[in-house]
């Protein structure tokens, strides 16, 4: 052995800084792990918040899909009774109120002659003569709300 290897083994001093210098390598391995789990968990806390979010929209369009159920076929009702009377402001009303559901995402379905019959959106009632597979006739038009079929549109199909 040199007596530089020796001296600098004995040397008090040396060895401590090396001791130092291993501790300063474990207590950055620790902050970088720490660091690295912190920002995992900011990850997760995020994505959480994101699946809520979209969870809490979620079961409010059902809510409303549920309600709109409900009500849809009595303001159907008053629509097709607005048609037939000479009350402007009846009338009025009612459009308003069909309008301001479609600005919140209600939609009529109507599917036009020649279409595909979906069966999400279209419920066959008659068969009628035509392309097979396709819709004829629209015997009474249907709605959705956010994706979310609430009434589908009557039809007479063509089947093969």
């Amino acid at each position: 052995m040199t007596p530089n290897k020796d001296k600098k083994i004995n040397n008090p001093l040396l060895k401590r800084v090396e001791e130092l210098e291993q501790e300063l390598l474990q207590a950055t391995e620790k902050a970088e792990a720490a660091e690295n789990k912190a920002t995992r968990a900011l990850a997760d806390l995020a994505n959480f918040q994101r699946r809520e979010s979209e969870n809490r929209l979620k079961w409010s369009n059902l809510a409303i899909s549920d309600f709109l159920k409900k009500v849809l076929p009595t303001f159907l009702e008053l629509s097709l009774a607005s048609e037939h009377s000479d009350d402007k402001n009846f009338q009025q009303v009612i459009d308003n109120f069909f309008k301001n559901l479609a600005k919140n995402g209600l939609e009529k379905i109507s599917p036009q002659t020649g279409d595909q019959i979906n069966p999400e959106f279209h419920e066959v009632l008659m068969v009628a003569e035509g392309k097979p597979g396709t819709v004829v006739q629209v015997l009474e038009p249907g709605w959705k709300f956010q994706d979310i079929v609430i009434k589908p549109a009557k039809i007479s199909g063509a089947t093969e």
